[in-house]
């Protein structure tokens, strides 16, 4: 009975540690993001492809979906003012990471996002649906992981 309860515990350990795993995904040559390896990447159809989106992955919990998208000739701080003036949106903060500036943003009751400008005249928006806590949490650490590359 120990030695199978010893095995049961050691299982839980591998089966834990195997959902902690990430992945790191690139988008372009601007920046990169690590993701949890238990999110499902999802084919994008051409309707989605026609909106700008480029990724999409899911779990049961939580949902990621990031488009490309052009920023029409604004500049950085244009486009995060036009953002902060959402009343859909709180807890919106302007950060950098090297010389990218992004913004950040609280979904209300849904989740998190963030947009990053790019040199190149185009935009990512991140969105992040979460079911729970620690779908939040995994939310904000993808977006903690984001680093120029």
């Amino acid at each position: 009975m120990r030695r199978i309860l010893i095995l049961s515990l050691c299982l839980a350990l591998l089966c834990e540690g195997a959902v902690a795993e990430s992945l790191r995904v690139e988008f372009g040559n601007t920046f990169s993001l690590e993701r949890p390896a238990d999110l499902e990447v999802l084919e994008l159809g051409e309707e989605e492809i026609s909106e700008g989106m480029v990724y999409a992955a899911m779990n049961e919990t939580l949902e990621m979906y990031v488009w490309a998208l052009e920023m029409d000739g604004q500049t950085a701080d244009e486009l995060y003012a036009d953002w902060q003036e959402d009343d859909y949106l709180s807890d919106v903060t302007v950060s950098t990471m090297g010389d990218t500036s992004y913004l950040t943003y609280s979904i209300e009751g849904e989740g998190l996002g963030a947009v990053v400008a790019c040199d190149d005249g185009m935009y990512y928006d991140f969105i992040f649906y979460c079911e729970d806590d620690l779908a939040m949490e995994a939310a904000r650490a993808i977006l903690d992981s984001i680093s120029p590359l």
